[in-house]
């Protein structure tokens, strides 16, 4: 089991099509089918219901896929970690705001961001279903996501873990 193929269950979840669940992972559909098959095999289970249109998980499949969100979430939190001792800040930032108040809140944290991390950020880009980001499904009007920490800004709700921060 490798952490390639639990990324792959999670991204076939989400497209429910191989194709798509491929593209999105920057891989040929044979490849993460062959993979996919490979960990089922593994695991001695069936994840996906390939009879199913669109792709659904079976019982079990379901249950590896909760686990394995969990996973790749402590391995975020794992390579964040490292990063932190080091010093360092890096990976993609990914911004999640309500269209309404992005225009007056945006320009001044970006330009804060990039004041505090100039060499960290390399590129930034908006997300869409920002409510997908919180584990307790609270939203905020702007959270930051660096690799897996969540920072709000400025927020409505308290923090919601111990990575979360609200920026002055």
């Amino acid at each position: 089991m490798t952490i390639q193929q639990l990324e792959y269950i999670v991204a076939l979840d989400k497209a429910r099509h191989f194709v798509r669940a491929a593209e999105s992972c920057g891989i040929t559909q044979s490849t993460l089918s062959a993979m996919i098959q490979k960990l089922e095999e593994e695991l001695d289970c069936k994840i996906f219901d390939r009879t199913m249109h669109p792709v659904a998980p079976t019982e079990i499949g379901s249950h590896i896929i909760k686990q394995a969100h969990v996973i790749l979430f402590n391995v975020k939190q794992l390579d964040e970690n490292i990063r932190v001792r080091k010093g360092t800040v890096g990976g993609s930032l990914s911004l999640a705001i309500i269209p309404t108040v992005a225009p007056y809140l945006l320009p001044g944290f970006i330009a804060l961001f990039r004041k505090t991390y100039p060499e960290e950020v390399d590129q930034m880009s908006p997300l869409t279903g920002a409510v997908g980001l919180f584990p307790c499904g609270r939203f905020s009007p702007a959270a930051v996501v660096v690799e897996g920490a969540v920072t709000i800004f400025p927020t409505m709700v308290p923090p919601i873990s111990g990575n979360a921060s609200v920026i002055p």
